[in-house]
């Protein structure tokens, strides 16, 4: 479990997140689409698409590392890589500059924050197996990946995101993995090494959650006093966000997992599921949310993000 938990922290850090499905991945001018012309970096917009932003408009935005392996390693002392343009490699590399060297001495030493990371995380953040799974052309959402060493003894476990891809962090360099099929029984084995740590695996036959026709959304919001807007929105417009993400057969499930600051005596409340893709389920749901209010915080104290993303990924899904 503290696999799964470590994994899931390293994949999103983000105040608000959303689970949004709909968003575009081809970028437009220079510029990421977000939807029908609203666009996710607002400096760059011109005053055409600027007026496109209707006031009150909730947005997100995410940064996976795991598309940004490579440039994940450099916080660890790898070499940075030559795939960055020299543009990139020179704001993006910047920031590791600040954070690994000052006049007098290094603010975080390399070898500090690898402890930091394998120790908060129960992982090795720099050992990762890269595993892609389809079925004919298309992806395989939801498959369950296993990592073992070579003595077989399990050491990792992850599922297939909606492109097919689930990424383990085993403890050793060298093992292997293999896929459990809905029956229980694994696949074959594939070998991995120090070298060897990208793999597309062909299934036969493979059933994709996505076919179930399911769709479980959880947001985790910032409730502290400074949020009163936000949360508001979420009251007022909870049935149009849940009927954007509805669809034809599709059941919708959504919860809430408000978090404040660390010292505050409400630091966390969460909702639990929800189907609105009923009018019960909806009311129910909404019912839920009216009895927060935006509170706390403001004294400095740290916000619980950290504990609300842990207690999120050990929620029933």
């Amino acid at each position: 479990m503290n696999r799964f938990k470590g994994l899931s922290l390293f994949l999103a850090v983000i105040s608000l997140i959303f689970f949004v499905v709909s968003c575009s991945s081809q970028p437009s001018d220079g510029v990421l689409p977000l939807r029908d012309g609203v666009y996710l970096d607002k400096e760059h917009l011109t005053d055409e698409q600027k007026k496109e932003l209707d006031s009150g408009l909730l947005t997100a935005c995410s940064r996976n590392d795991n598309d940004y392996y490579e440039y994940w390693k450099t916080f660890f002392g790898k070499p940075k890589p030559d795939s960055l343009g020299k543009e990139t490699r020179d704001s993006e590399n910047s920031l590791l500059e600040k954070l690994t060297a000052s006049e007098s001495e290094p603010v975080i030493k390399t070898d500090k924050l690898s402890r930091f990371v394998n120790d908060s995380w129960g992982l090795n953040s720099l050992n990762r197996v890269k595993v892609t799974v389809t079925s004919g052309d298309e992806p395989v959402c939801g498959a369950s990946v296993f990592a073992f060493d070579n003595y077989d003894v399990f050491e990792f476990a992850a599922a297939t995101d909606a492109t097919g891809t689930a990424y383990l962090f085993p403890q050793h360099s060298d093992g292997y993995f293999a896929i459990k099929g809905e029956n229980g029984e694994f696949s074959e084995k594939y070998s991995f090494d120090e070298k060897n740590r990208e793999f597309n695996v062909e299934i036969e036959n493979a059933t994709s959650v996505t076919d179930r026709n399911i769709l479980q959304i959880m947001f985790v919001v910032d409730a502290t006093l400074s949020m009163d807007k936000e949360i508001f929105f979420f009251k007022t417009r909870l049935d149009e966000i849940t009927a954007k993400l509805a669809g034809d057969g599709i059941e919708v499930y959504c919860s809430f997992l408000f978090y404040r600051d660390t010292c505050d005596v409400e630091k966390l409340y969460y909702t639990g599921f929800y189907e609105v893709s009923t009018e019960e389920g909806l009311k129910e749901l909404g019912d839920k949310i009216s009895e927060q209010r935006a509170k706390g915080g403001g004294e400095d104290y740290p916000e619980a993000m950290d504990e609300a993303l842990e207690l999120a990924v050990q929620k029933d899904w």
